[in-house]
């Protein structure tokens, strides 16, 4: 990471009035107890000393860092120091925070939060800079880590033939995908900050019965906190007027403390097809079973009918 101005810091620029031999007699000591890294520089970005804890985070002994070019050695050519490091001692402050990544033993990677002061040494005459760092290595690691699992997981929701929005937990529309304009035949700029009870749709149970809003899929799990999972709902639009159906899922995020819902998932599939294909199938049915009645019928017709025939010979038998 390259270095942040942060010009509006009440402390941005400030210096202190302090030799070395004043920060080695009274501060070494104490910084070598601590758990951050303190690092002292002289006006060349020499290394005049630095704590254990450094030491220990570059894995190199506290001696072996003396003299050593801090900027040239310890720190990557693309975090851009030595500008800011010389523009810093010539103007007699510097930039207070600021955070690059640091190359200890065997070219480990770290990254360091600094804060910064130039301190002067009244008795040399020579400016340098005292830093304390924190070490945000595996913050770091963890929030590249995140942003890559949410960068894989927003393009899988995008290419995903599913419909999804996403609600916060108000119930408004934050976000939704691709799939989901398509099948509702709306666009992601129509709904975005509206409440599922939108009159954008209309809903009907499987039955064909009006389903009010209060009993669509997602205001269900923000109300109750309840996942739904598999309701079949037919659903008018906006931009598609002509029936069609879904089965939806509704999923909620729930927070630690009262588990309430803090955010929803609805997620659905355009079932039309598959629910036109049952129908049909049912239609089919009913007709064979039509015929099949009326076969039998006409079976039974035939044998009552022969069982008739039978009679009127036996009784022209008789008469004969």
């Amino acid at each position: 990471m390259t270095p942040q101005n942060n010009q509006n810091h009440p402390n941005h620029g400030r210096h202190l009035e302090i030799s070395f031999d004043q920060l080695k007699a009274h501060w070494f000591a104490v910084f070598d107890i601590m758990d951050v890294v303190v690092l002292v520089l002289d006006n060349t970005a020499r290394v005049l000393y630095g704590n254990v804890y450094l030491s220990k985070l570059l894995g190199i002994a506290p001696k072996d860092l003396i003299g050593r070019d801090w900027i040239e050695e310890f720190t990557p050519s693309e975090a851009g120091l030595r500008p800011l490091f010389e523009k810093s001692i010539k103007q007699n402050k510097i930039f207070i925070h600021h955070e690059n990544a640091v190359i200890g033993k065997n070219k480990r990677r770290l990254v360091v939060d600094w804060s910064n002061a130039v301190f002067h040494d009244h008795k040399s005459g020579n400016f340098g800079v005292i830093s304390i760092g924190r070490d945000v290595t595996r913050e770091r690691a963890i929030e590249t880590g995140l942003r890559d699992i949410k960068e894989r997981y927003k393009l899988l929701i995008n290419t995903m033939n599913s419909g999804v929005f996403y609600m916060d937990h108000t119930g408004k529309i934050v976000a939704i995908n691709p799939a989901a304009e398509r099948i509702l035949g709306i666009s992601a700029k129509e709904v975005i900050g509206l409440r599922p009870t939108t009159s954008l749709w209309s809903m009907v149970y499987e039955d064909g019965s009006y389903c009010p809003p209060e009993d669509y899929p997602a205001v269900i799990t923000l109300r109750t906190g309840e996942n739904v999972a598999g309701a079949v709902r037919g659903v008018k639009t906006k931009g598609r007027p002509e029936l069609f159906w879904i089965r939806a899922n509704a999923v909620s995020e729930q927070k630690k403390v009262d588990h309430t819902p803090c955010h929803v998932y609805a997620i659905f599939d355009d079932i039309t097809e598959e629910k036109e294909k049952i129908a049909e199938e049912k239609r089919h049915l009913l007709e064979l079973e039509k015929m099949n009645r009326l076969m039998v019928d006409r079976e039974m017709n035939m044998v009552a009918l022969k069982q008739e025939m039978e009679k009127l010979k036996k009784s022209f038998g008789e008469k004969a």
